[in-house]
């Protein structure tokens, strides 16, 4: 059951000093079991069950949140200590880690009087980014990209490229999956 391995990696990362391996799509099966427990603490037809789930999910955000918290934490320790990532890591704890180097940089050379290169890569060249993902949901609303395109609406199933910090928005809200895809 997916509650229990989540559980267990809780448990596993709150004692270990090392951050503990997870798949690399764990996240993206925590956030789908997340809105299913979320969808039927308020939507089945009997009481009882409605609670039940919704007792879950509030263990299970819970969870999940302390889970964040103490990777979040083992990651900036780790860049600090210069320590070289995980081999496998879930896509959203890359991003993060990556733009957290990214700033734990730019904050070392600031406070070292270091004025960033023309090899430095800008927060513009960051954020401009692109990448496929895949609607798992309909979104009917229209979105204006970081590169000031217009997007959407889209359908369930609509493979689209568009910049990664506009992805990473309806990844948050499980609306889209982030595809390996390159052109």
């Amino acid at each position: 059951m997916l509650f229990d391995k989540i559980l267990n990696v809780w448990r596993r990362e709150r004692v270990e000093k090392d951050l503990v391996a997870v798949e690399v799509n764990f996240f993206e099966k925590v956030r789908t079991y997340l809105k299913h427990l979320e969808t039927m603490a308020t939507s089945d037809e009997d009481e009882i069950v409605r609670k039940i789930f919704n007792r879950r999910f509030q263990r299970l955000n819970f969870l999940v949140n302390d889970l964040i918290k103490l990777r979040m934490e083992k990651h900036f320790r780790d860049i600090i200590k210069g320590k070289s990532k995980p081999k496998k890591l879930p896509i959203e704890e890359e991003m993060f880690r990556e733009k957290l180097n990214h700033i734990i940089r730019l904050h070392q050379d600031a406070i070292l009087g270091i004025t960033p290169t023309t090899q430095e890569i800008s927060e513009t060249e960051i954020e401009e980014r692109y990448e496929f993902c895949i609607f798992l949901e309909n979104e009917g609303n229209e979105v204006v990209g970081v590169d000031l395109h217009t997007y959407g609406p889209f359908k369930k199933g609509d493979i689209v490229l568009m910049p990664l910090e506009n992805i990473k928005h309806y990844v948050r809200r499980s609306k889209v999956k982030l595809l390996n895809l390159k052109i």
